[in-house]
């Protein structure tokens, strides 16, 4: 369905966007920027908590959807690699948000922690690319 195609595509590029822009910055509490002091109180949409517990929610659903239902012609693979991007960013924004949000220490098998909390970036950047060439490329097999 032509829906679920601009759902991925969206909620991939949205995604990839707040896990490359949000995930391994260190920034300073005075640090000024375009003439506006960045204070720690007042997040962006990107830093909102709730925005991601959402985003992550719809592009898991979509993500699982995609398997089901795709824009080209082969049923089995077609969209596999939105499909598994959206789940993976996911599954990085949720795992972010039951960790910041918990009051109990949360410890990681070193495997989940060294892909989806250190490499976060890198499935930013992977949901990007997928959902460019999905959207360049729509009928073309595993995209």
């Amino acid at each position: 369905m032509l829906q679920f195609y601009l759902l991925s595509v969206l909620l991939n590029v949205l995604t990839g966007l707040v896990l490359f822009f949000s995930f391994g910055k260190e920034q300073p509490a005075g640090d000024v920027q375009f003439g506006k002091a960045i204070s720690i109180d007042d997040p962006a949409l990107f830093e909102n908590k709730t925005f991601r517990l959402v985003l992550g929610l719809a592009s898991g659903l979509v993500g699982i959807l995609k398997l089901f239902v795709v824009a080209g012609s082969v049923r089995v693979f077609g969209d596999l690699l939105p499909a598994l991007a959206g789940i993976a960013g996911a599954c990085t924004l949720l795992l972010d948000y039951f960790t910041s949000t918990t009051s109990i220490e949360v410890n990681l098998p070193h495997g989940v922690d060294m892909v989806f909390r250190q490499g976060a970036k890198y499935i930013g950047i992977a949901c990007i690319t997928i959902a460019a060439l999905h959207f360049i490329f729509p009928k073309t097999l595993f995209l």
